[in-house]
């Protein structure tokens, strides 16, 4: 049974560290035997998440942790 959630970016954000930690442990760590799980949690904490206001997820905590707002980037458009 999967937890239920109102939230659609919640459930996105999910997906994506799902398929993020797949390709890492599959492709580029070739099998979980030879995976360090803890680069792949770093890995996944410096990616660039969707909805996150372009924080990385370590930004995010930093913030959170401290109190002191992590500049954003500038984003251009095109």
């Amino acid at each position: 049974m999967h937890p239920k959630t109102a939230s659609k970016t919640v459930i996105g954000a999910m997906t994506q560290i799902t398929f993020e930690a797949e390709y890492l442990i599959l492709q580029r760590y070739e099998g979980i035997d030879r995976t360090p799980i803890l680069k792949v949690n770093k890995d996944i904490n410096r990616s660039l998440m969707r909805g996150s206001r372009n924080l990385h997820p370590i930004e995010m905590i930093q913030e959170l942790l401290t109190g002191v707002t992590v500049p954003r980037p500038r984003i251009r458009s095109i």
